[in-house]
């Protein structure tokens, strides 16, 4: 229902009271035209009166309609504005949601291939792991290996010194040899050749040892002062049942002794027995 059509309801609902009246008031009252005319003229200016006031107040709502109108007009293009404002977003915000999504199916790659390259990785580990525990077990046997090179080399040092000893010794020797020799040659004295005689000391128990080491006309042996052998005593050299050599006992120690090797037959050898008598 409009506005106008109110008006016009309330008019009636005005004037049909008014009426009503006014049909009584004819029909009760007698008539005195004047007078009903003065008050109808007024009841006349009154209704007109308040119909220009219906009228200035629909005017005021067709007017405060009308800035209602124009105002969810405003709001409306707002609204439109922010709508389409809104779309764009949504459509940006759906293009980044794609893009998003690339970039996720590419991560997902991404970690599925890091994931496989960290079990790769974990194997490679467990076999360097493996590999480091062999080098390791490799490492203990390399160390107890150079200990026993080391304790080898540290009898070889002692076999090279105590050959080194012996060697001055045997060397002092030749010289004082040279010299008696010399010093006989020069006296017309002679050295038997075939000299088989007494040792220049001798032991009531029976020696037996072996020749350990062969440098020329000297050589060591395996017994020394703990055995009975003593400084110039005179040894048999033999090998099985044939005679080699003697040897003059030059530099004697507890468990070895050197000396020179005299009336040679054959050239000793490493291993070759020695005695101090073959028969007991």
């Amino acid at each position: 229902m409009s506005i106008l059509t109110k008006i016009c309801v309330v008019v009636l609902a005005v004037l049909i009271p008014i009426a009503c009246v006014a049909f009584i008031n004819i029909t009760t009252v007698g008539p005195n035209w004047r007078y009903a005319y003065q008050q109808e003229a007024r009841r006349s200016e009154g209704l007109m009166m308040d119909a220009s006031a219906e009228k200035n107040a629909h005017n005021k709502t067709i007017a405060e309609r009308n800035e209602a109108i124009s105002e969810l007009n405003r709001i409306k293009q707002d609204k439109s504005v922010e709508i389409d404002k809104l779309a764009a977003d949504l459509s940006a915000a759906r293009a980044s949601a794609a893009a998003l999504q690339g970039n996720l199916a590419v991560l997902a790659a991404k970690v599925g291939g890091l994931e496989r390259e960290a079990a790769n990785f974990n194997q490679r580990n467990d076999l360097l792991a493996k590999q480091l525990e062999a080098v390791r077990n490799a490492g203990d046997d390399l160390n107890k290996e150079l200990i026993r090179v080391s304790e080898l080399l540290n009898q070889a040092e002692a076999e090279k010194a105590r050959t080194s000893k012996l060697a001055l010794t045997f060397q002092e020797r030749i010289r004082d040899l040279e010299e008696e020799n010399e010093s006989l040659r020069r006296s017309g004295g002679t050295v038997a050749a075939g000299d088989t005689g007494s040792p220049a000391a001798s032991v009531d128990e029976r020696i037996t040892g072996t020749v350990d080491i062969v440098r020329g006309s000297y050589a060591s042996i395996n017994v020394g002062s703990a055995n009975g052998v003593m400084k110039d005593m005179k040894l048999i050299v033999y090998r099985g049942d044939t005679l080699v050599a003697f040897l003059r006992v030059d530099e004697v120690e507890v468990d070895q002794a050197a000396g020179l090797i005299v009336n040679r037959r054959l050239d000793p050898i490493p291993g070759d027995k020695i005695t101090n008598r073959l028969l007991d």
